[in-house]
């Protein structure tokens, strides 16, 4: 499904008009392959000029709502090259948990702050050095137009993109975990999740096999209530399939 979501989100071939449509995703929307708009770029254009995002907040709290964060682990395509370059035979390793708090700081200054007190050229700013707009603008335009001059910009931009990638290697989803934004708004709504996995004691052998595949170390086991519903929680349901007896079953409660 992944694959397939990093085609239909890239595959425009003529200029059309977005308007303020956005999934909760990473996806730069400067690619000209792109249909939608990023979410972080919905909410610069409104913090820019010193407005709420209204748009992009409606968004963040349908999706998580509704499904809590199932576009990061079923949809985003950052997180799909991320499970990509996990796949690397390397030795692997954990990071403190305290690091998982950065994304919200970027999301708070690095965006929101950013954003509203000094614009969107400052170099502070998420979109100056996100890795994902360096894999799909800033290096597929310096190979289209053979451009390797390297100023200031290009230099954070690329160089964030290859301390990602390295991280990712050696630890699963490291970009999700520490620095995206979107992920860290996804956290915050989807707590509020409809759709709900729980743990069933009835049925549980405590194999903790479901923690073992967990791509973002969520103690799933011993998880009281939803699991979807913890902000760590990606949504990908590896859990669910790695269970040997069916005890995390996936069901959607549209009332609180």
């Amino acid at each position: 499904m992944q694959v397939s979501s990093l085609g239909l989100l890239n595959s425009r071939v003529a200029p059309v008009t977005t308007g303020s449509w956005c999934l909760p995703v990473m996806n730069c929307e400067a690619c000209p392959l792109a249909w939608l708009l990023c979410p972080v770029g919905v909410m610069r254009e409104a913090l820019v000029f010193h407005t709420v995002p209204w748009m992009a907040i409606a968004i963040f709290a349908a999706v998580g709502l509704t499904v809590g964060r199932f576009l990061c682990g079923w949809v985003c395509p950052a997180g799909l090259v991320q499970d990509w370059l996990y796949k690397i035979p390397t030795r692997k390793f954990e990071l403190p948990r305290w690091t998982r708090g950065i994304k919200y700081a970027v999301l708070f200054v690095s965006v929101g702050a950013f954003a509203w007190f000094f614009g969107k050229y400052h170099f502070g700013f998420f979109c100056n050095w996100c890795p994902v707009a360096a894999a799909q603008v800033a290096l597929p335009t310096m190979v289209s137009m053979r451009d390797w001059t390297f100023d200031a910009g290009r230099v954070l931009r690329l160089g964030v993109l290859a301390g990602v990638i390295g991280l990712s290697i050696g630890q699963s989803r490291a970009f999700c975990k520490l620095l995206c934004p979107v992920g860290a708004g996804m956290a915050l709504t989807g707590r509020l999740s409809r759709l709900r996995l729980r743990v069933r004691s009835d049925r549980c052998i405590e194999c903790r096999k479901c923690d073992k595949t967990c791509p973002v170390q969520v103690p799933v086991m011993t998880t009281p209530g939803n699991v979807l519903a913890r902000p760590e929680c990606v949504g990908c349901l590896d859990c669910r399939r790695a269970c040997p007896v069916d005890a995390l079953p996936l069901g959607y409660r549209p009332g609180p």
